[in-house]
């Protein structure tokens, strides 16, 4: 396995660029001579072999931008995932807020139905003691009622027996 950048390296080297030779033929003199500046330093450059360290510069800008764009963009996704953080963190706050509140609601909710439940018991118990009494105070009484009536009763029947005993005085007193 070999990289491409092996390749360039090894061309750069022998000498066997698009524009480099270690001999100048003699037609190409004239051309040298009447290039531009820029041109001239191209083929100085060539011929020097310093084009494999211009290549291996251009590499490292490269990457170097590539890394520089990464870093902006880890930049970008640090930045919003900070913001995001700190929304969720107060979305904390806000959830463990509303567990303690509902917490309390809820020890006070209990707290309050069992008082009311308690004094709802009290008041049953009450009640079923005054039920309790009146069932003894009607039976008493119901007792009583039992004995008015029976003593009427016998009244009742010592009345008639006085009428019959009058009727039968009277007869005799009239006979």
């Amino acid at each position: 396995p070999c990289r491409l950048r092996d390749i360039h390296e090894l061309i750069v080297d022998t000498g066997l660029e698009k524009h480099g030779y270690a001999i100048i033929g003699q037609g190409q003199v004239d051309e040298i001579l009447f290039s531009s500046p820029e041109e001239k330093r191209s083929y100085l450059e060539e011929a020097a072999g310093i084009n494999r360290f211009r290549m291996r510069e251009l590499e490292a800008k490269k990457k170097l931008l590539e890394t520089q764009n990464g870093i902006t963009r880890l930049n970008d996704l640090t930045n919003e995932l900070t913001n995001q953080l700190q929304a969720k963190e107060q979305d904390v706050i806000k959830a463990k807020t509303y567990l303690t509140l509902k917490e309390k609601l809820t020890f006070k909710a209990k707290n309050y139905y069992g008082i009311k439940i308690k004094n709802l018991l009290d008041k049953v118990r009450e009640n079923e003691e005054k039920i309790t009494l009146l069932h003894n105070l009607i039976e008493k009484n119901q007792d009583q009622v039992n004995r008015l009536e029976a003593s009427f009763a016998k009244i009742l029947s010592e009345e008639g027996k006085l009428g019959l005993f009058s009727d039968n005085l009277q007869k005799i007193v009239l006979n």
